[in-house]
């Protein structure tokens, strides 16, 4: 017995294609699906958005650059960032 592998979407006899049509949640599923979705858009809220506004707002004050470059812990973590990403 061979067995026919259709590749691509199945077109009717007479050719024509109809548009796909998407199906919007309603109801239960719905509300299933903002359950599911709500605690990874925390975390994204909380681990992006407000990191990177945070970085932003240190960055637009120029005087914690000159407090990070007189910090004595500054030097040698550049050296050590630098030996291991050169190490890899």
């Amino acid at each position: 017995m061979q067995q026919l592998l259709a590749v691509g979407p199945r077109v009717p006899a007479n050719g024509s294609r109809r548009p796909v049509r998407r199906r919007h949640l309603h109801g239960s599923d719905l509300a299933w699906a903002i359950a599911f979705v709500a605690p990874y858009a925390v975390v994204f809220g909380a681990f992006v958005l407000w990191l990177v506004g945070y970085a932003l707002w240190m960055a637009a004050r120029p005087s914690l650059y000159a407090d990070l470059t007189a910090d004595p812990l500054y030097l040698p973590t550049v050296l050590n960032t630098l030996l291991l990403s050169a190490s890899r």
